[in-house]
């Protein structure tokens, strides 16, 4: 057993032991009463575990708006129990002028929980779509830098050619020899 479980059995023993009577209050409880609070912390603990992953996981909205409104105002109801305390210690049931108020509430809450959860939708779906846009983006200015690296090393060869052609002179192609007439000094005197 890990330790969240058992400090959990010892609140519950905690809780549970002025309830067994004056024998079991000094010490610990039974054995069938501990095997119990043991089974019921384990029981707890998973629950708070499966709590803990759907809080984590954004909740989807109500199958039906009339399901939420009665689960609404029921929670509301309770947690106006209080104050329907008589003197004597009893509760009454609520009055149906409060209960038509609770209920009228408990429909406007579930109205903004919907609106609420419409409204984070419309925004993930934002952000998602910018996300992607900016993915494309990033994707679109790669291709273009990589030309440029490529365009940067023909010119560092430029200089090579333009070496090597001043080092080497070009061959002209040879020409036919034409003679020339040779003007010699008796054909001048002619």
């Amino acid at each position: 057993m890990n330790s969240p479980k058992k400090l959990l059995v010892g609140q519950l023993a905690e809780a549970v032991v002025p309830h067994l009577g004056g024998a079991a209050h000094a010490s610990r409880p039974p054995k069938a009463v501990a095997k119990t609070l043991r089974q019921l912390a384990k029981q707890l603990t998973k629950q708070q575990g499966k709590q803990a992953k759907a809080a984590a996981v954004p909740q989807p909205t109500p199958l039906t708006a009339k399901r939420a409104r009665k689960a609404v105002a029921s929670e509301l109801a309770t947690a106006l129990q209080p104050y329907f305390e008589t003197a004597e210690g009893s509760t009454e049931k609520a009055p149906k002028s409060i209960t038509k108020t609770v209920k009228r509430l408990a429909a406007q809450v579930v109205k903004q929980r919907r609106k609420q959860a419409k409204q984070s939708a419309k925004q993930a779906k934002q952000d998602a779509k910018q996300t992607a846009k900016e993915a494309k983006q990033a994707t679109k200015l790669a291709p273009v830098a990589a030309p440029a690296v490529k365009a940067a090393a023909p010119r560092a060869a430029a200089p090579l050619t333009a070496r090597r052609a001043a080092a080497v002179p070009k061959r002209t192609p040879a020409k036919k020899a034409t003679t020339a007439p040779v003007t010699t000094e008796a054909s001048t005197a002619e």
